[in-house]
């Protein structure tokens, strides 16, 4: 049975005259898999993991039921220690036992076996974020929040963390804070969307994407934007033209007619249907619509 692991209610921090989370309720359950934390900068996304951690004198109620361990986005550690000294040092700060198998099992888990007795400061950035993790999951938290822990990484060296974020939320609640959008979509179950200190939405990704994303790509070669366009307007079907891209977008309702004309016609075509930037478009959507109501 699932469990609520960590809830705020009502919660809300100023600074000074200036509201950084305004009213901001919602619940983390076991099942949450990857959580995705986004919101424009300055949106409170940084202010809410820092409260939830108890450093910010907060209005409202925080409820913690379980243990939880953060990574910044840049973690840095005595340049001198090993990833080994690294995790015992952890380990000893909060009263727990070193247990050498345990340790090298995690370090082996995020990809730093080879790197055991290296000094870290030789590391690079995503050397760096790994073992940020590692002393996160050397706590046993049963949440762990991370902020930006993509951003400055290589596509090679992202792709690998995202892996790896995937294989910690089979058994944890891993929180991810990041702009980038692209990322959040490919790895996150949940999203908790924040916008000027409210929270906007709480939920399945997918739901947020059907609600907010309504819209399709037909991605073609540029010699038939132009017949695509022309095709697409005889069946009235509403498009946005993208001539930078060579794309059209259309709503998604519309991709089963779309497919057909365009094997009716014979058109060239590198994709048809819904792309990877939907997230983007669906944050920039509720964003609008969050700033039209004011």
């Amino acid at each position: 049975m699932d469990k609520t692991l960590l809830a705020v209610e009502a919660l809300t921090v100023k600074f000074g005259k200036f509201k950084a989370l305004d009213t901001v309720s919602f619940a983390l359950q076991t099942d949450a898999g990857v959580v995705g934390l986004i919101g424009p900068n300055g949106a409170g996304k940084t202010t809410l993991i820092q409260t939830i951690l108890k450093q910010n004198r907060a209005q409202g109620k925080l409820t913690v039921n379980c243990k939880i361990a953060y990574c910044p986005d840049m973690p840095e550690f005595e340049k001198q220690y090993t990833p080994v000294e690294v995790l015992a040092q952890a380990l000893y700060l909060n009263g727990a036992k070193f247990k050498r198998q345990k340790v090298f099992a995690i370090l082996k888990r995020v990809g730093l076996a080879q790197a055991l007795d290296r000094p870290n400061g030789g590391f690079s950035r995503g050397m760096k974020q790994r073992l940020g993790i590692a002393v996160a999951l050397v706590l046993d938290p049963e949440v762990i929040f991370l902020d930006e822990p993509t951003s400055a990484l290589d596509p090679l060296g992202r792709k690998e963390i995202l892996t790896l974020i995937k294989e910690i939320a089979k058994e944890k609640v891993v929180v991810v804070s990041s702009h980038l959008l692209v990322d959040i979509q490919n790895i996150a179950t949940n999203l908790l969307v924040l916008n000027e200190g409210h929270l906007l939405y709480q939920g399945k990704t997918k739901d947020f994407l059907a609600t907010y994303d309504r819209l399709a790509v037909l991605k073609l070669e540029a010699n038939d934007l132009l017949r695509a366009t022309q095709y697409l307007a005889k069946a009235k079907i509403k498009v946005t033209v993208v001539k930078e891209e060579a794309s059209l977008y259309f709503e998604k309702e519309n991709l089963a007619k779309v497919m057909q004309i365009v094997l009716a016609y014979q058109l060239k075509f590198y994709f048809c249907g819904v792309d990877d930037n939907g997230l983007e478009r669906a944050f920039e959507n509720i964003v609008q619509h969050d700033q039209t109501k004011k």
